[in-house]
């Protein structure tokens, strides 16, 4: 899916903002294992957001949708995450959810979820779309998610690292240590992703 390179920028932005405010406030801001429990502190306290969070009903088994948001005429939000994940993705997901929160603009409402999901599911696998604000703001939240969760600075020094030892890397070790889905850990390794979040 094609992106927006002011809005990948504005995101990263985003993230590194709400990353000085946890440093300011919060004790033990550079581990690893970043609080998501200090991150809807931020958001509430320090950004005014009335903020809901919860465990839907609904058991996660395999569906694109692992959790989502919603937004209130009166001003309040509310973040439901599917029953039944395993701590790295709740973590994820709640962390992703929470940045849409955070980057939330008009622009990126949709009203109608099952058209947002059919478009996401188009766009993202491809290269050569430039899908409709909703949907780019869904890579936009995970992109601020991972970078408060996993770092660029982290990555690079991560890499340089196992570059210096010739080894290969250990993507389970790394997911471990961050507390995130090795799917990710893979993925922000990578690269693409390395040149394109260089900000």
């Amino acid at each position: 899916m094609l992106m927006q390179r002011d809005e990948i920028e504005a995101a990263i932005s985003k993230a590194h903002e709400i990353a000085e405010i946890h440093k300011l406030h919060y004790l033990n801001s550079d581990a690893s294992e970043k609080s998501l429990d200090n991150l809807v502190d931020i958001c509430c306290c320090y950004l005014d957001k009335n903020i809901l969070l919860y465990e839907h009903t609904m058991p996660y088994t395999a569906q694109p949708i692992r959790g989502f948001y919603l937004a209130f005429d009166d001003g309040h939000y509310e973040i439901a995450i599917l029953a039944e994940q395993k701590r790295c993705w709740r973590r994820l997901v709640t962390c992703k959810e929470l940045f849409h929160i955070i980057l939330d603009e008009e622009k990126y409402e949709s009203k109608n979820i099952a058209d947002l999901v059919d478009e996401a599911t188009l766009a993202i696998p491809s290269s050569t779309l430039l899908p409709n604000a909703p949907v780019r703001v869904e890579v936009l939240a995970q992109m601020a998610a991972m970078e408060y969760l996993f770092p660029y600075a982290d990555r690079k020094i991560i890499l340089s690292q196992f570059d210096a030892a010739q080894n290969d890397v250990d993507y389970g070790k790394i997911a471990e240590q961050f507390k995130i889905p090795r799917v990710f850990v893979e993925r922000y390794l990578k690269k693409q992703y390395i040149d394109i979040l260089n900000f």
